[in-house]
């Protein structure tokens, strides 16, 4: 493609975008309606976009707003900007604003500024009453390809998703296919619908529900978190014994296997109305309920919306590796351990270029966050596995301890610990943030080679940090939308982000690289080589862990309980 071609193709999916926003804030008149119905209607590109959007304008909703410490990227960069309290603060905003977000990503930060100012500013008028409206009539027609009959969603993404044999929704089904009226068994993971009234449904598994409308379902058992924009006002969810409906809102709703409902109201009013009574109640967040019978509802403790996904932790099992880094045995040896990986294959071996180290003079251990540490220097450390990490676009978390000195160069931030095939998309990098072009200095880093995610915190003090990289993984999930950080138990803001498709490349014999500490994938071009600093208690699993878990592994330097 041509400069000018792609230069085109960027203003035309920036125009989208922008019609798209104006359509979802109730902006367009009729006559630009129509156009954007047409337009969808006669571009499967810009079908896909528009479903990317709003599977993003959820995502975004869910993880930059799910605590109250947790802000969104445009959110700090406007704090910080306008007279913010601190000038690391101004700092950290400058070289924010130098990252260089590459045009494939545009439309990204643009949904992102879209969130943040419907959080921030605009929340009032984006959650107030309006009639039913069904999406355009170029979704329906889009979805309207469901095997089973005339589609009611769109499934937009999952995450490790098993579907049962009777489900309407299959493991054959990819994003962007149609939902048809019937029953959805979600067995395990998670998976995410955009109703045709452009309400934004996420599943957790294990969840069995029926798809009965277009702005309609009922949840027999299990969870769902629902994110209703102005134009979907008046979605309704059934249970067992409450029926529930959307006034302008984000909530969650469980049902135990006892058949009793509970709703969370995160944002906006929820009207809710036991069954076999008239009328109902109004729930204004934060608010939390539970209803058990044709009585009135009983107030419970509300939960944010990151704590009510957590709780349902995950639900398949999964392996883990680790490496303590304790000790070193004869031949520069520290030992791995975990569960279902082949530990053999965990045992690294400490080295040093142009040859073997001593441990006691090169690559060696010293004082860490429990027990000893890898301490890597920067210009020659490395330690080198034969396991080859977690591949393709599976979920997968990677957490440790750092210590960054406070007089670390932007030379020695590649790597703390890497896999992968050095080819766009292939690789899987975490470091310490060197490149200002790429976003804020100092902060975590999670690179795939043509995208990266980096954090908000930085990380130089010379103090024990806990990080944590969380992928969520799916089909056709990226690094920029499907990546969480976290820095000491907290989910940390993005600085910036690149767009470019996960898929951790293992497949090429002699060419990939096995997990390796301490040094840059390319090999160590240059005067980037690799990490300085200390990495302590390094854990890879091959499953997204939530918020709590990564606290729970951060205090008790323990892997989460397997699920039963």
């Amino acid at each position: 493609m041509s400069d000018q071609s792609k230069q085109h193709d960027d203003a035309s999916m920036a125009a989208l975008t922008a019609k798209i926003e104006a359509y979802y804030d109730g902006l367009l008149d009729g006559a630009g309606v129509e156009a954007l119905e047409a337009e969808l209607r006669s571009d499967p590109a810009a079908m896909r976009h528009y479903l990317a959007w709003m599977s993003l304008h959820s995502e975004l909703s869910w993880t930059h707003r799910a605590t109250d410490e947790s802000e969104s990227v445009m959110h700090q960069m406007v704090s910080s900007t306008s007279g913010g309290s601190s000038a690391a603060a101004g700092h950290d905003a400058a070289e924010a604003s130098t990252a260089n977000l590459s045009r494939t990503s545009a439309a990204w930060w643009r949904g992102a500024a879209a969130v943040a100012a419907a959080a921030a500013i605009a929340t009032g008028v984006w959650m107030s009453v309006n009639h039913t409206m069904t999406g355009p009539t170029g979704l329906d027609e889009y979805a309207a390809t469901a095997p089973d009959g005339p589609a009611v969603a769109t499934l937009t993404d999952s995450a490790d998703a098993v579907w049962a044999a009777d489900s309407s929704v299959h493991d054959m089904l990819d994003p962007g296919a149609g939902v048809p009226a019937g029953p959805v068994r979600l067995q395990s993971g998670s998976a995410q619908m955009i109703f045709n009234s452009g309400a934004v449904v996420t599943l957790l598994g294990p969840t069995q529900m029926t798809m009965t409308g277009p702005n309609t379902c009922r949840l027999e058992r299990g969870a769902l978190m629902a994110f209703v924009p102005k134009r979907a006002h008046g979605f309704k969810v059934d249970t067992p014994d409450a029926t529930i409906t959307d006034l302008g809102t984000e909530f969650g709703v469980r049902v135990s296997d006892a058949g009793v409902s509970e709703l969370h109201v995160f944002e906006g009013r929820v009207q809710a109305t036991p069954r076999g009574t008239i009328g109902g109640t109004t729930h204004k967040a934060p608010a939390a309920v539970r209803f058990d019978g044709p009585n009135t509802p009983t107030a419970i403790d509300a939960m944010s919306k990151a704590d009510f996904r957590d709780e349902l932790g995950v639900t398949l099992p999964f392996r883990y590796a680790h490496w303590s880094f304790d000790e070193v045995s004869p031949g520069d040896l520290a030992a791995g351990d975990g569960h279902g990986f082949n530990t053999d294959a965990l045992t690294a071996k400490l080295t040093h270029v142009g040859g073997d180290a001593s441990a006691s003079t090169a690559v060696g251990l010293s004082e860490g966050r429990f027990g000893k540490a890898l301490e890597l220097d920067g210009a020659g450390d490395y330690a080198v596995t034969k396991f080859e990490g977690v591949g393709a676009d599976t979920p997968r978390t990677v957490a440790m301890w750092v210590r960054v000195p406070k007089d670390w160069s932007t030379n020695e931030g590649f790597s703390m610990v890497h896999w992968g095939l050095h080819e766009p998309g292939g690789a899987w990098q975490v470091s310490v943030n060197p490149r200002s072009q790429d976003g804020p200095v100092g902060r975590l880093r999670i690179g795939i080679n043509g995208g990266q995610a980096v954090g908000a915190t930085d990380l130089r003090d010379g103090k024990w940090h806990h990080v944590a990289v969380v992928f969520l993984g799916g089909v056709k999930s990226n690094i920029a939308t499907h990546t969480r950080l976290y820095v000491d138990g907290r989910l940390d803001a993005l600085g910036a982000a690149v767009s470019e498709p996960v898929n951790t490349d293992l497949g090429v014999t002699g060419k990939y690289h096995p997990v390796t500490f301490g040094r840059n994938i390319s090999g160590g071009v240059g005067n980037q080589f690799g990490f300085r600093g200390s990495i302590d208690e390094v854990y890879i699993f091959d499953t997204a862990l939530s918020r709590r878990q990564i606290e729970h592994l951060m205090t008790d330097n323990l892997p989460p309980e397997q699920p039963r």
